[in-house]
């Protein structure tokens, strides 16, 4: 039985308030555990925040009238979808410790049968609103069957997978250029150009909500999922993942198909904001999208990336991207430049980062 109520008012008074003190302070200390481990389970996540946040501040500060505005914002969210769902293709085939380097060749093979399509090969776009879902569901296919012939070389003939991908974007872009003479095929139709503009509500543009669908199902299907889980084995070690039963040509196969879908999906994202289809659009978008995986903590070695990571990376890229347009100084033909200049010093912080 507590007898506490015995002692003088003054007394008592003060041992409640000792009480409390000692309290709260152990409840900040589990606070302060809980977010140590939460920063040691997923610490590339965090820094990654934290940069976000320094590089955002940083930009804002010197050009607050041009970055922190509604249209930039929402220009901003438009942009980086298109290469923002290509690099969910870059990191699949990173974690299984490959790289796919036909990423844009393949959105530009799909995107190019779909203005076809929808254009029904002459440009013009009345009557053509019909063609529109054929033209997705075509470019979709498109994409799956190049994610499948990647796949078949690499698994089947054991060409090492930077090796295959250049080859086999050659040989998209080569078809590509075939298909089109080398033009742009524009024209389409009005329904569809209009979607990489519109907002949704007048606040959320549609190519953006395309990019968080494609995030937050591919993160899912990783984190969530038996498959991602083998995905991770696999990366890690493929021997010891084909002696548990895991069957490695089958995963591969799939992880290519999935990858040359989402790459499909990141062309038609650039053909509704460009209102046209070209073999070489997009051409700086491989050397930035392997610096994005590679900035989100995708292990080159395969084995290890997660995908709200790769999310921060993009919006990083996408700021200092604006921030480069905002500087008349930094034009857009040093852009290359930079991006791999950072490549270099990314690849540079994540060695030091793993010792």
């Amino acid at each position: 039985r507590d007898f506490n109520y015995l002692l003088p008012g003054g007394e008592y008074k003060e041992k409640i308030s000792r009480q409390k003190r000692e309290w709260n302070m152990q409840k900040s200390k589990r606070n302060l555990n809980n977010w140590l481990l939460l920063y040691q389970k997923d610490k590339i996540f965090f820094q990654l925040l934290i940069i976000a946040v320094l590089v955002f501040g940083a930009v804002a500060f010197m050009k607050p009238d041009k970055f922190l505005t509604s249209e930039n914002i929402l220009s901003m969210l438009t942009q980086f979808p298109q290469f923002g769902i290509m690099t969910f293709g870059v990191m699949l085939a990173m974690l299984l410790g490959g790289i796919d380097l036909s990423i844009v060749a393949i959105a530009n093979l799909s995107s190019i049968v779909a203005a076809f399509i929808m254009t029904g090969g002459t440009g013009a776009q009345e009557g053509r609103e019909m063609a529109i879902l054929a033209g997705i569901i075509a470019a979709v296919i498109v994409g799956a069957a190049a994610g499948l012939i990647n796949g078949v070389v690499i698994s089947n003939f054991h060409v090492p997978a930077m090796l295959a991908t250049i080859g086999t974007a050659q040989v998209f872009q080569g078809v590509s250029i075939a298909l089109t003479k080398g033009k742009a095929i524009s024209g389409l139709p009005e329904a569809y150009s209009s979607i990489g503009g519109l907002n949704v509500a007048g606040i959320l543009p549609v190519p953006f909500l395309v990019f968080i669908i494609c995030a937050v199902i591919l993160g899912f299907i990783l984190a969530r999922t038996t498959f991602g889980a083998n995905i991770y084995m696999l990366g890690t070690n493929v021997k010891a993942a084909g002696y548990s039963g895991i069957k490695v040509r089958s995963y591969t196969l799939k992880l290519f198909v999935i990858g040359g879908i989402l790459a499909a999906l990141g062309g038609m994202v650039m053909m509704s904001r460009t209102n046209s289809a070209k073999a070489d659009y997009g051409e700086a978008y491989t050397l930035q999208c392997v610096m994005i995986a590679i900035l989100g903590g995708v292990d080159a070695q395969g084995g290890a990336g997660k995908v709200r990571s790769v999310v921060v990376a993009i919006f990083i890229v996408q700021i200092i991207s604006s921030a480069i347009n905002m500087f008349p100084v930094l034009n857009t033909y040093t852009k290359t430049l930079i991006w791999g200049l950072t490549l270099i010093a990314v690849m540079v912080w994540r060695m030091f980062s793993k010792d």
